[in-house]
């Protein structure tokens, strides 16, 4: 009997202990992910656990699970996605991967981040060139040719409709 209250009081510890999902850079509220190909979603885990554990991502109704490493890093890639005006929520679940553990325990730690949209990502740098439009009137437009940039863009039909 003491052996298994011991066993009992063990196994509560461990459940209850606190997870920290830490997200990559770019995944925060209203960050925009690049529509038309595979957007890999990544973190880390603060606290390792001595029971396996398993991190679930949702986002657009899609749902992938990984084991993290050693090192409590985890990456899951997600499908191509359809470009969105609206924000959505992506979710991000930490949770024991053991089954017995699983049964009794509730999610370890849970990040939502909200407002996530579905675009173009372009990564511009420079300093004084940075300021000059692409598109516009103004006596400072790129040599010209950047209308003809934009008029070249392809965007599908109803890219940025509301829903």
């Amino acid at each position: 009997m003491k052996k298994l209250m011991v066993l009992s009081a063990t196994v509560a510890a461990l459940l209850s202990a606190s997870a920290k999902i830490e997200m990559g850079a770019p995944f925060a509220d209203g960050a925009v992910l690049q529509r038309g190909m595979k957007v890999p979603v990544w973190g880390t885990l603060n606290e390792i656990h001595s029971l396996p554990s398993r991190v679930t991502v949702s986002f657009a109704g899609q749902t992938k699970t990984v084991r993290p490493d050693t090192y409590g890093r985890w990456q899951v890639e997600l499908e191509p996605l359809e470009a969105t005006a609206v924000g959505r929520t992506m979710t991000v679940v930490e949770e024991a991967d053991d089954w017995f553990a699983h049964l009794f325990s509730k999610p370890r730690d849970t990040v939502e981040l909200k407002d996530i949209l579905v675009g173009e990502v372009w990564f511009a740098s420079g300093q004084s060139n940075m300021e000059c439009p692409i598109w516009g009137g103004n006596t400072r437009y790129r040599d010209m040719k950047g209308g003809l940039m934009t008029t070249m863009t392809e965007l599908p039909l109803g890219a940025f409709e509301t829903k």
